[in-house]
């Protein structure tokens, strides 16, 4: 037996196994083994009794413990439980260093900016606050109830969950079962993480219950008593307790069991049992108790007193016997002594009348100058009554979620608000408010509120912006017809009030017309003769300037610098709306042949966005930085990049093709054809591709996959949909490559359709101007013509650039030709420095391959690395870099979405197969890595 105290707690019997998988978990967690422990069993099985015996063993311990319980009254209330972890240390900034800022929103002392990151803010914010306590203390998070935890903060701790290795943080919940057809995601990927301690806590057996029964009524309590006493609770903790209470209190003398005492056993008796302590106390204590149930725990007793129609000393009368009867527990701030008795109190009220009081307890919070978020959670368990002020807090506890980065429940309370409901007047403005919410978490209503709202918004300049807001949407969906449509009706509506809203409508409206296939050009012919006349005064002016740039069918590279030029004066211009420039000019100067500036700019932008902890732009530009790798020929440093931006867009439940598509490239060249088969198919990128500018990179990283695992007839067809895309667009330039890539695929089939693209694309090269690109069509012509003197060409225009993975193609191409006509002597320079470059490129295909016809020249390649730079992962190298640039360890984490621990255990193997010692000594060991100088060409666009 566990216990022989004179008298056991029941909910601590028969628990030394539990309590000693939490003594591991709360020591390993220490010693920075970050564990996971999940307490899982139905209502009264001793879950709660368990965690506060870690809280007490971990403070003893010195760990600091941050405790929280949901509540299904609160589930409503974005962050809930988050907020009552960390408010003990919401004060000390010093947490809140790094991407912990993120987490201010939550905790209610943030900004709206800084809540503009969403849910996945949040999340990232408070792994990195435990983060950041733990670098102080080991520390306990323990939450009870989770089940009822609001949405958000069941977020934040999953995605804690994920990442607790090698963090001095123990994450111990406690869970009832799932009910049938209950969803909760959040709590299932807890519950059933493989590496999570699973408790499961046994009923009491029969001798434990006789133990406890001879505790609490008596050494003389006969045995039979106990077995019926076992029988009736099936050794559930709480019953046991709650009806021994029930016993003594009846003065029962279980010398026998008596069919009279059974029959007062058993679960189904609790809550009469509660209800029957409570009704013995009196009508004072009786209204208390319906109020602390219908409140909430955590308020005193003058407010809940005020609910149940009691003055101060009454009420605390009051309290003070439901105390002392084992209701409410010893705390100044009221909370039932567990869920399961605030279960049967709420029970007891009828559904009309708590209803009602929840209605009577917003105001009377309202009137306390309680925060709006707990009003509003009142408010939705009210009935609607057409009430203008219980409209204007839902509307204001929706704004203040929505800073707070949770647009899923901003969008629940404004539809609750849309129930009451608002007036008239102000319907509009709430279906817009909504229909934003809605779209942030990605709900398709979002666009028909959008819609609903424009037909009744009577402001021209609100009307403009709506039509902005709801054309980004469609835009985003790829419904760039309704976008279209929804423009030229918000120019009609303007019809030329406000000057500066007109050109940005004008603006958005040639480039969703210009994204179909239909050759629809009107609007863009339209923005051209516009911004013909425009000077660039004015923020709406340099927009338009930038997007003509943009829109234009350039031939040149020249253009496209001069597009990136225009959209970095059009940055951070006071525009009503911000677009995504950033992308728009590394993309630009990528087609530009610019890649030095392109890393440059995108390297202002990831540092800027890590600083402010706009996690959006963040991914977005480490999905841009692996495209410039990709460019460069760094495929292992272009795989780390873009599985980082990925992991994040998939957190953000965003758009995830762009960066899927060109992750499935890195990995194929690797020579993992089927990971990246996987990537394309979980990502829907397998089947036919929308019509849509936006997938025109993802239709050549297809092609390239298609070519790295030797399916050329689904690569020619990739390649030529590429061109006949760019034919409907009326586009014709040298980038991307199409044109060279598919001839070489038709050379052996269609040799005339062969040579006439690959000499397409050399005479569009020349005008392009770059010399990647030149570079890419010689070869082009070369292969479809059999021309060494075309490969020594192409060799010779790509060694002037970075692209690296290029100039090894063009090498491996040269040196086998010269080796097939006999010239194997010549063959083998090329060969070599092919092997080298992809080697260090990361292309293990293009090695082998480089290699296998060394070897038929008669010469001894070397074999793959087991050390140095090439041995590498791509994860390795990335952190090796980021750490010979100056990071340090922490900084490497926020950068690329890791854990400090993950950082360690890649930086150690790094050390190890470069042989270094110190990070002093990383730069030196990267040399190889340097690029050379000159610029790439942009492959897809």
């Amino acid at each position: 037996m566990d216990f022989a105290a004179p008298d056991p707690d029941p909910t601590l019997v028969e628990r030394a196994g539990e309590l000693a998988v939490l003594d591991d978990v709360l020591a390993r967690a220490g010693a920075g083994e970050g564990r996971l422990a999940v307490l899982e069993g139905p209502p009264g099985i001793g879950k709660t009794r368990l965690l506060r015996a870690a809280r007490e063993r971990a403070a003893a311990a010195g760990t600091t413990v941050l405790a929280a319980v949901g509540s299904d009254l609160e589930a409503d209330f974005a962050h809930g439980v988050v907020r009552q972890l960390f408010e003990p240390v919401a004060g000390d900034a010093g947490l809140f260093d790094g991407p912990a800022r993120l987490a201010r929103p939550a905790l209610g002392v943030g900004t709206a900016a800084e809540g503009a990151g969403g849910a996945f803010a949040a999340a990232h914010g408070t792994f990195w606050l435990c983060v950041n306590l733990a670098a102080r203390a080991p520390v306990l998070v323990a939450v009870d109830d989770l089940q009822w935890a609001d949405p958000a903060s069941q977020r934040c701790l999953a995605y804690l969950a994920r990442r607790l290795e090698g963090l001095r943080v123990a994450l111990v919940v406690a869970v009832r079962p799932v009910l049938p057809g209950e969803g909760r995601a959040a709590v299932d990927a807890l519950v059933g993480d493989p590496r999570a301690e699973l408790l499961r806590p046994a009923p009491l057996s029969p001798s434990a219950v006789a133990l406890v029964v001879r505790a609490r009524l008596g050494a003389a309590a006969d045995p039979a008593f106990s077995a019926a006493c076992h029988a009736a609770t099936a050794g559930n903790p709480l019953w046991l307790r709650e009806v021994l209470a029930d016993l003594r209190g009846a003065g029962v003398a279980p010398g026998a069991a008596t069919a009279l005492d059974v029959d007062r056993l058993g679960p189904e008796r609790v809550s009469r049992n509660v209800r029957g302590r409570i009704e013995a106390l009196g009508a004072d204590a009786e209204a208390l108790a319906r109020a602390v149930a219908v409140l909430g725990d955590g308020h005193e007793a003058g407010t809940a007193g005020a609910l149940a129609g009691l003055g101060p000393p009454r009420a605390v009368q009051a309290a003070v016997a439901l105390t002392a009867a084992d209701v409410l527990a010893d705390d100044p701030a009221l909370r039932f002594a567990h869920p399961v008795v605030r279960a049967a109190v709420r029970d007891g009220v009828p559904e009309v009348e708590r209803a009602a009081l929840h209605g009577v307890a917003a105001r009377l919070l309202g009137e306390r100058g309680a925060p709006v978020a707990q009003i509003a959670g009142h408010l939705t368990h009210a009935p609607a009554q057409a009430d203008p002020w219980a409209v204007a807090r839902l509307r204001e506890a929706a704004r203040a979620t929505g800073d707070q980065g949770a647009p899923a429940a901003a969008a629940a309370l404004l539809r609750r608000a849309l129930v009451e409901p608002p007036e008239p007047q102000e319907r509009p403005a709430l279906l817009r408010e909504l229909g934003a919410a809605e779209l942030a978490v990605g709900e398709p209503d979002g666009v028909e509120h959008l819609q609903a709202a424009l037909a009744g918004l009577t402001d021209t300049r609100e009307h403009a912006l709506a039509t902005l807001e709801l054309s980004a949407a469609l835009y985003q969906r790829l419904r760039t017809a309704e976008a279209a449509d929804a423009l030229r009706r918000g120019l009609e509506r303007l019809d030329g009030r406000d000057a500066e809203l007109e050109l940005l409508l004008e603006a958005e409206l040639a480039l969703a017309a210009r994204m179909r296939l239909d050759g629809s050009d009107a609007a863009v012919q339209r923005l051209r003769d516009r911004a013909a006349r425009l000077t660039g005064a004015t923020p709406a002016e340099r927009w338009v300037l930038a997007t003509v740039a943009v829109l234009a069918p350039a031939d040149t590279a020249a253009h496209h610098a001069r597009a990136a030029e225009l959209l970095e004066r059009a940055t951070a211009t006071g525009l009503p709306v911000e677009p995504p420039i950033g992308t728009g000019i590394v993309s630009n100067l990528l087609r530009a042949g610019r890649l030095d500036a392109a890393w440059e700019a995108c390297e202002r932008r990831l540092a800027d966005a890590v600083g402010r902890g706009a996690v959006t732009t963040q991914a977005l530009m480490l999905s841009m930085r692996g495209w410039i790798e990709l460019e460069r020929g760094d495929l292992p440093a272009a795989e780390a990049d873009l599985r980082a931006a990925l992991d994040v867009v998939l957190e953000l439940e965003a758009p995830a093709a762009p960066a899927a598509g060109m992750l499935a490239q890195a990995v194929a060249e690797q020579g993992r054809g089927d990971d990246a088969e996987r990537l394309l198919t979980e990502h829907g990128l397998t089947g036919e591709l929308p019509p849509h500018q936006a997938m025109n990179p993802i239709l050549m990283a297809r092609a390239r996959v298609r070519l790295a695992r030797n399916e050329p007839d689904q690569a020619l067809e990739d390649l030529l949909e590429i061109g006949r895309r760019y034919a409907a667009w009326n586009i014709r330039r040298a980038v991307p490559p199409w044109r060279s890539l598919a001839a070489i695929l038709l050379r052996d089939d269609d040799a005339p359709r062969a040579r006439e693209l690959a000499h397409e694309e050399l005479e569009l090269s020349h005008r392009w101007g770059a010399p990647a690109a030149i570079g890419l069509a010689e070869r082009g012509v070369g292969l479809v013509e059999g021309d060494a003197s075309r490969l020594e060409a192409a060799v010779a225009a790509l060694e002037t650039t970075p692209a690296r993975l290029e100039l090894a193609r063009a090498l491996v191409d040269l040196g086998a030709l010269r080796r097939r006509t006999r010239r194997r002597a010549a063959a083998r320079d090329p060969l070599r420095r092919g092997l080298d470059l992809a080697h260090r490129s990361g292309a293990v295909l293009l090695a082998e391959r480089a290699r296998a016809e060394l070897l038929a020249t008669g010469a001894r390649p070397r074999r793959a690395a087991l050390s140095g730079v090439e041995a590498l992962t791509a994860s390795e190298r990335r952190v090796a870099q980021l750490a010979a640039r100056g990071l340090t360890n922490r900084g490497i984490a926020q950068e690329l979405f890791v854990t400090p621990a993950t950082v360690e255990t890649h930086l150690r193997a790094a050390f190890m197969k470069l042989d270094v010692a110190r990070r002093g000594e990383l730069a030196a060991a990267l040399a190889p890595e340097r690029e050379v100088p000159g610029a790439p060409l942009m492959r897809s666009g």
